[in-house]
């Protein structure tokens, strides 16, 4: 993904959540006031990955950010190293932003959460979607972090997220499949959409039973 601006981050910023928009599906809905809803958890997942993307980039480095789209996936890297360990930023709470100042910036216009909670916003945006976790990698010489985010469903996405969410909750083994088994059968209640309903999924959890064989 190319994306041409005056050259402000903010503009560059813009121009590509407006491209990533795309990839998000926007099921028709409606607020109690019956105005029609366009903006739902995965959008605010994937403004979150790109800020996160700018403000953590090492732009001393000259191989600068690179977002590239694909049909499944979008995925995000950014020149430099984490800050903290990969297992302190997907468990979040904690911040060590390497330009605080563009998160400053951003923070006065309305964009990007609390510092430390980016990654959970983005694996809510992913359990809305019913699609895998989001995913991290850290690659050494020369330093760079890449972000793989899943904005739609495909086959399978909805137990693969349930699984993710379960292990991420520290449940035991048989209650993260019992969590995994309801969402995707909430997922599947709303197949024409692409998401699952939360109050689907705590109607049909208490209905799941495990059963160990052997």
């Amino acid at each position: 993904m190319t994306a041409h601006g005056s050259g402000n981050l903010y503009d560059f910023w813009g121009k590509v959540v407006n491209r990533l928009r795309s990839a998000v599906a926007h099921p028709f809905q409606l607020d109690a006031d019956l105005h029609r809803i366009d903006d739902n958890p995965m959008d605010k997942a994937v403004r979150e990955a790109v800020t996160n993307t700018l403000v953590h980039a090492d732009y001393f480095i000259r191989r600068g950010t690179v977002i590239i789209q694909y049909y499944d996936r979008i995925v995000l890297s950014n020149p430099g190293s984490l800050r903290l360990s990969s297992e302190e930023v997907m468990q979040g709470g904690i911040s060590d932003t390497r330009n605080p100042t563009l998160m400053k910036m951003f923070n006065l216009i309305g964009i990007g959460e609390k510092a430390g909670s980016g990654f959970d916003v983005m694996r809510e945006g992913c359990l809305f979607a019913g699609t895998a976790a989001p995913e991290l990698e850290v690659f050494d010489d020369p330093g760079r972090v890449q972000l793989t985010l899943y904005p739609r469903k495909i086959a399978g996405d909805s137990m693969i997220a349930g699984f993710a969410l379960g292990l991420s909750e520290g449940l035991s083994v048989e209650e993260t499949l019992k969590k995994a088994s309801a969402i995707s059968a909430a997922a599947a209640l709303r197949e024409e959409t692409g998401f699952f309903v939360k109050e689907d999924m705590e109607k049909i959890y208490p209905q799941v039973e495990i059963e160990k064989i052997g």
